[in-house]
């Protein structure tokens, strides 16, 4: 279930039900390429969504590595002191369907806490949108952590999220959806 970082206070089930086609803008490394096509082939096998990187002008996702002075231009919803930052789109005022997606992460940044961002803001725009104190996963809200790879925990919490769950479910509601997978 997934709130929101910042904002809104719903708390719903958000996630992706096309294809996700993630655009490169900016600045990016070779490093940051090979690091995000390796999170996007990951979130494909844990997601069973059709997730892709593609060529300028087709793309739902942007993904920018630039100055962090530019992150306000870029996605007007930026909340200032993030170096890495994700906003979603929705299909429409009341959906819980993600249809746009932007990615920010600053170019300035260096190893590992880069890949580390690179690999939470986009994982998070896939509608899980809010950090954890969890000191052992991606969504660390602990800027100490620099996690390159998705931990036991985090694997299991994004494969739930879009396997057994529908778009706009409650907590309530997805907490029945696995008890009928898990429970006794």
């Amino acid at each position: 279930l997934s709130g929101f970082e910042y904002g809104s206070s719903r708390q719903f089930v958000y996630k992706w039900t096309d294809p996700v086609r993630i655009g490169i803008r900016g600045s990016p490394t070779t490093q940051d390429r090979t690091v995000l096509q390796g999170v996007a082939s990951e979130l494909k096998e844990l997601t069973r969504l059709d997730i892709s990187i593609v060529e300028e002008g087709s793309q739902n996702v942007n993904f920018y590595i630039l100055p962090i002075s530019e992150f306000g231009i870029v996605e007007r919803n930026y909340v200032p002191g993030n170096s890495g930052f994700a906003y979603v789109y929705f299909k429409s005022a009341n959906s819980c369907e993600l249809v746009r997606a932007n990615i920010l992460i600053d170019k300035d940044l260096s190893e590992p806490y880069r890949s580390h961002l690179l690999r939470e803001e986009v994982t998070q725009s896939l509608g899980l949108l809010q950090d954890t104190s969890h000191p052992n996963s991606i969504f660390s809200q602990d800027p100490s952590v620099t996690i390159k790879e998705y931990t036991p925990l985090d694997r299991a919490v994004i494969y739930l999220h879009y396997l057994p769950t529908k778009p706009c479910m409650t907590r309530e509601q997805a907490l029945r959806e696995l008890d009928k997978i898990f429970g006794d």
